[in-house]
């Protein structure tokens, strides 16, 4: 394994051939005959790890390991990579010719494999050479010199060695709280930055600071209620621009490095988006902001650019369809392009780039994965980025013309927010996370000690009460997979000691793989990201029958089954709107159900309403009768909380609605009484974000899972090479 290891972690192997195939590593090619397939470059790593293990099958996990050098990715970018793979070879048939998949164990290759010497490899290059006589001007012996080259080149082929660039990282801030988006100024002499004081303020409050790099003396430039973030530098250093998420506004503002008055500059769109990016990029000449923008009319996401001195602003990017949007713009150092985030259907993130007047995208990245930060090196070449999970993201490398990602080693974990500095170094946010424990706490008695929803793992997240109030559902990572399971619970209420039922693996991201619970508690319902889609399942509990409802390229999510049984009512965005969609179970249709939002439905019991959450104007709880007609406001959105309203954190009850709001002492657990019209305070809870709640039938305990506690710091990065 450790031989294998270094194989796949320090570059592409000499020529073989699998099959009737020849393979070319460096060129991330196969050969066949006259026929010559492209792989991408994570696709010929997993061909070479196949080759180098076979006759031996090999885990997702050793895949996962070795392919992405441990890198957190869902099982389904294996999926995708095997497909892709298969493709390529041509094994489509029901008897695999290439790679067999073995249940429960993995991937093995079966096909013949074989070393290229440098002679068959120049004689493959040859008849691939007939392809050339198509090249006007080029003569018989022209197509014989290059054969002669490419004889030379295969001879030395096995010492050709890449070099791969080395990083070093250097603390330069540790403040209490999270520090994030830093912002060297041209001159290097000081820093921007996003501070997020967790002892004094509410964790949806940030503002913006400058620290000195000489003295580290820390300046507040703004003290606001709202969200202030995303500082840039204009080119001359005589300004900041940054952007505060004001209730459903966005809004870009300039300020001086030394304080003083605020100045709106322009708005970049509305909407929900609180995501954790950037948003926008000063161009290198001072005439141009890049942003992230959604419309006047809350569309999706895209990139779009103005210019300071005439107002004229230009659309860059046109996502439709299934893509939920375009995030992280960043200006290449000359300005003449856009890099930028792609926000796919299933939660992934990919690097793309754009002209900066527009035109053509150019994907450069197919990790499958979370992005979390872009930067170009200084010569315009590459781009560095983070990827993985938050808490484990590492450092990678890409060509800006195509051509495959590289990991940068570096001994840190948890980088976002990277940002090159004039001098060419880079500063990023480092970021720790705490592990998050689910918690059970008694509605009557909430000063009591709340109980682990599952005592054996320490990373457990949105649970639910089964209806009947026997049972309580959860995520769970245990041994490094997100599992949906289910625990049994006594008469008490509390775990009857029995352990955990996996029931299901619901992949990495929890926001695109959502389940429910059956009105009778027998199933659950679930959405799940995989093979760049949202596939919906039902799970039998009884019987562990897993049944596959359908798929679809577009981000669906949060499905509950009707009590009548015969339908399943999910949420949709599809062309950046979001809806609530009715699938039917007997025939399979699938139509529109309530336009203008629909986060989380509840069905009343006497099934006759469908409450559900929307963000836009009015945002809060709306209803509407199980035929998606005479909809309604229910409980109006408070202006203090509004685009922080957690969609997930409400249950609806006969007599009205349980709600969690955001507190900077603690999250405020409410009661929205349907008669009387009045929100009461309950208690607060001890957390001060929640994800997800969930009140037990007879009323008497709440179950939860809190925000894991984040803390981040400042650092710099040295990369040689670059």
């Amino acid at each position: 394994m450790q031989q294998i290891l270094a194989t796949v972690r320090s570059g592409p192997t000499d020529p073989f051939r699998v099959g009737q195939w020849l393979v070319d590593p460096w060129a991330n090619e196969i050969w066949c005959g006259k026929t010559r397939e492209k792989l991408q470059p994570k696709v010929m790593e997993l061909l070479v790890f196949l080759s180098s293990n076979a006759p031996r099958p090999v885990s997702r996990e050793e895949i996962i390991e070795i392919v992405w050098n441990g890198l957190f990715v869902s099982d389904d970018a294996v999926t995708n990579a095997i497909v892709k793979l298969r493709q390529a070879l041509g094994d489509n048939g029901n008897e695999r010719q290439y790679i067999e998949t073995i249940p429960k164990v993995g991937y093995r290759l079966v096909a013949q494999i074989k070393d290229v010497g440098p002679q068959e490899f120049a004689q493959a290059a040859a008849e691939q050479g007939a392809g050339l006589q198509k090249i006007p001007g080029l003569t018989a012996l022209g197509i014989a010199a290059a054969i002669a080259v490419l004889l030379v080149l295969a001879s030395n082929y096995r010492y050709a060695t890449p070099t791969y660039p080395q990083a070093r990282f250097s603390f330069v801030s540790d403040f209490p709280g999270s520090e994030s988006m830093p912002a060297p100024s041209p001159d290097g002499a000081r820093m921007a930055l996003v501070w997020t004081s967790q002892q004094t303020k509410d964790m949806e409050e940030s503002d913006i600071y400058v620290l000195s790099m000489k003295t580290g003396e820390l300046t507040q430039l703004t003290d606001s209620a709202e969200r202030d973030t995303n500082p840039i530098w204009s080119p001359d250093g005589s300004q900041i621009a940054f952007v505060r998420f004001a209730g459903m506004r966005c809004e870009i503002f300039l300020i001086s490095p030394d304080g003083g008055i605020e100045q709106f500059l322009h708005r970049c769109g509305s909407g929900p988006m609180r995501l954790g990016h950037s948003v926008i990029d000063w161009s290198a000449d001072g005439r141009w902001i890049v942003y992230v923008d959604s419309g006047a009319d809350n569309r999706m996401f895209h990139i779009s650019k103005f210019s300071l001195s005439t107002g004229e602003i230009k659309q860059l990017t046109q996502p439709t369809g299934k893509i939920l949007g375009d995030i992280s713009p960043i200006f290449s150092p000359t300005s003449d392009r856009i890099a930028f985030t792609r926000y796919m259907p299933t939660g992934d993130k990919e690097v793309f780039v754009v002209g900066s007047d527009g035109g053509v995208l150019r994907q450069l990245t197919f990790d499958e994965t979370n992005l979390q930060g872009l930067s170009w090196t200084a010569d315009g070449r590459s781009i560095l980025y983070a990827a993985g999970r938050i808490d484990k993201s590492v450092l990678f490398r890409v060509d800006a013309a195509g051509g495959g990602s590289e990991q940068i080693p570096l001994s840190a974990q948890g980088i976002y927010d990277i940002h090159r500095a004039p001098d060419g170094k880079f500063y990023a946010a480092l970021q720790r996370t705490s592990r998050v424990e689910a918690k059970m706490v008694s509605i009557e008695d909430m000063t009591s000690a709340a109980r682990a929803v599952d005592p054996t793992s320490n990373n457990v997240t949105w649970p639910k009460y089964s209806p009947d109030g026997k049972k309580v559902a959860f995520i769970t990572t245990r041994m490094g997979k997100h599992e949906l399971q289910y625990a049994y619970l006594d008469s008490g209420g509390a775990l009857d000691g029995s352990g955990p039922v996996s029931v299901f693996e619901i992949g990495e991201n929890p926001v695109y793989s959502t389940y429910s619970w059956s009105p009778n508690s027998d199933k659950l319902i679930i959405s799940r990201a995989e093979d760049e889609k949202i596939t919906m399942y039902i799970a039998e509990l009884t019987t562990g029958h897993l049944t596959r409802l359908f798929s679809s390229e577009f981000t669906n999510f949060s499905p509950i089954l009707t009590r009548d049984g015969q339908h399943i009512i999910y949420s949709s965005r599809r062309n950046g709107n979001w809806q609530l969609r009715k699938y039917t179970l007997e025939s399979g249709t699938d139509r529109l159900f309530v336009r203008g939002g629909g986060f989380r439905p509840q069905e009343s019991r006497d099934g006759q309403w469908i409450y559900y959450y929307r963000y836009d104007s009015p945002g809060g709880i709306w209803r509407t009768s199980n035929r998606g007609e005479a909809t309604a406001l229910v409980l109006e959105e408070p202006y203090a909380i509004k685009n922080w309203f957690r969609w997930q954190n409400w249950q609806l009850d006969d007599d009205g609605i349980y709600i969690v709001t955001p507190g900077g002492n603690g999250a405020q657990f409410s009661f929205f009484d349907f008669e009387s019209k009045r929100l009461s305070k309950l208690h607060r809870l001890t957390d001060r974000r929640v994800e997800g709640i969930s009140v037990s039938p007879d009323g008497k305990t709440l179950v939860y899972a809190p925000l894991p506690h984040i803390e981040s710091d400042l650092i710099e990065i040295s990369v040689s090479g670059l």
